[in-house]
């Protein structure tokens, strides 16, 4: 059985393998007086939708963006 710290160990081994570090680009992005308004599309799993919601969080942190939209695709 996993302990929790097992698993965010192997989490944070996973994404250290990972070849980039860099967010991808968004999808879609348009200025506005208020700021900039993000976009992104996704119709693939779970954890796609996850990184495009924190590519967009990531954005409102740092200031980038005022506001995100996440679009996704329904598959039963």
């Amino acid at each position: 059985m996993n302990t929790l710290g097992d698993i965010a160990t192997k989490a944070i081994t996973a994404s250290q393998r990972s070849k980039s570090t860099k967010p991808s680009n968004i999808d879609a992005a348009k200025q506005f007086p208020q700021g900039l308004v993000v976009v992104e599309w996704e119709t693939g799993s779970i954890s796609s939708s996850h990184r495009a919601i924190n590519k967009m969080a990531l954005g409102l942190v740092v200031k980038k963006c005022v506001a995100g939209l996440l679009v996704g695709g329904c598959t039963m």
